[in-house]
Protein backbone atom coordinates (compact mmCIF):
# COMPACT_ATOMS: atom_id res chain seq x y z
CA UNK A 1 0.00 0.00 0.00
CA UNK A 2 1.36 3.38 -1.20
CA UNK A 3 -0.31 6.01 1.19
CA UNK A 4 1.11 8.95 -0.56
CA UNK A 5 -0.83 7.93 -3.31
CA UNK A 6 -4.96 7.42 -2.55
CA UNK A 7 -6.38 4.29 -4.36
CA UNK A 8 -2.64 3.36 -5.24
CA UNK A 9 -0.70 0.01 -4.40
CA UNK A 10 2.90 -0.31 -2.94
CA UNK A 11 5.62 -1.53 -4.49
CA UNK A 12 9.86 -2.01 -3.29
CA UNK A 13 10.82 -1.76 0.28
CA UNK A 14 11.50 -4.18 3.05
CA UNK A 15 9.10 -6.98 1.65
CA UNK A 16 8.37 -8.16 -1.57
CA UNK A 17 4.49 -7.00 -2.45
CA UNK A 18 1.99 -9.40 -0.91
CA UNK A 19 -1.87 -9.33 -1.07
CA UNK A 20 -3.09 -8.43 2.09
CA UNK A 21 0.25 -6.78 3.17
CA UNK A 22 -0.34 -2.96 4.47
CA UNK A 23 -4.29 -3.39 4.52
CA UNK A 24 -4.78 -1.50 7.75
CA UNK A 25 -2.37 1.64 6.78
CA UNK A 26 -5.29 1.18 3.86
CA UNK A 27 -8.25 1.38 5.75
CA UNK A 28 -6.88 3.84 8.03
CA UNK A 29 -6.36 6.18 5.37
CA UNK A 30 -9.92 5.61 3.71
CA UNK A 31 -11.34 5.99 6.59
CA UNK A 32 -9.85 9.70 7.46
CA UNK A 33 -10.39 10.04 3.62
CA UNK A 34 -14.31 9.22 3.72
CA UNK A 35 -14.85 10.56 7.59
CA UNK A 36 -12.23 13.08 8.35
CA UNK A 37 -14.22 16.20 8.01
CA UNK A 38 -16.59 14.27 10.87
CA UNK A 39 -13.61 13.15 12.82
CA UNK A 40 -12.17 14.99 15.92
CA UNK A 41 -9.78 14.54 19.14
CA UNK A 42 -10.40 15.91 22.33
CA UNK A 43 -7.63 16.48 25.20
CA UNK A 44 -9.05 14.72 27.75
CA UNK A 45 -6.61 15.25 29.87
CA UNK A 46 -4.78 18.36 31.76
CA UNK A 47 -1.41 18.55 32.56
CA UNK A 48 -1.49 18.04 36.35
CA UNK A 49 -4.44 14.97 35.64
CA UNK A 50 -1.18 13.58 33.60
CA UNK A 51 1.11 13.98 36.20
CA UNK A 52 -0.10 14.48 39.40
CA UNK A 53 -1.09 10.83 40.67
CA UNK A 54 -0.31 7.55 39.51
CA UNK A 55 -2.87 5.44 37.83
CA UNK A 56 -3.35 3.08 40.26
CA UNK A 57 -4.07 5.89 43.05
CA UNK A 58 -6.01 7.86 40.66
CA UNK A 59 -8.33 4.69 39.57
CA UNK A 60 -8.59 3.95 43.40
CA UNK A 61 -9.39 7.66 44.51
CA UNK A 62 -12.80 7.04 43.24
CA UNK A 63 -13.10 9.84 40.43
CA UNK A 64 -13.19 7.43 37.39
CA UNK A 65 -12.32 10.27 35.16
CA UNK A 66 -8.88 9.43 35.54
CA UNK A 67 -8.84 5.67 35.04
CA UNK A 68 -9.55 3.52 31.54
CA UNK A 69 -12.38 1.15 32.50
CA UNK A 70 -11.89 -2.41 32.00
CA UNK A 71 -14.82 -2.97 29.80
CA UNK A 72 -13.20 -0.20 27.22
CA UNK A 73 -9.96 -2.60 27.00
CA UNK A 74 -11.71 -5.60 26.53
CA UNK A 75 -13.97 -3.77 23.53
CA UNK A 76 -10.99 -2.07 21.60
CA UNK A 77 -9.28 -5.64 21.94
CA UNK A 78 -12.79 -7.29 20.75
CA UNK A 79 -12.61 -4.64 17.58
CA UNK A 80 -9.11 -5.22 16.68
CA UNK A 81 -9.60 -8.99 16.60
CA UNK A 82 -12.92 -8.68 14.45
CA UNK A 83 -11.14 -6.49 12.13
CA UNK A 84 -8.08 -8.60 11.45
CA UNK A 85 -10.80 -11.85 11.36
CA UNK A 86 -12.72 -9.84 8.36
CA UNK A 87 -9.18 -8.35 6.68
CA UNK A 88 -7.74 -12.27 6.55
CA UNK A 89 -11.06 -12.81 4.76
CA UNK A 90 -11.20 -10.01 2.33
CA UNK A 91 -8.09 -10.74 1.33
Amino acid sequence: YDATVSGGGGGGGEYEVQLGFGWSNGLVMDLINKYGDRLAADDRFLPDQVVGKPLRQASQSGSGSNSVSTAGQMMTGLIAIVISIAAGYIG
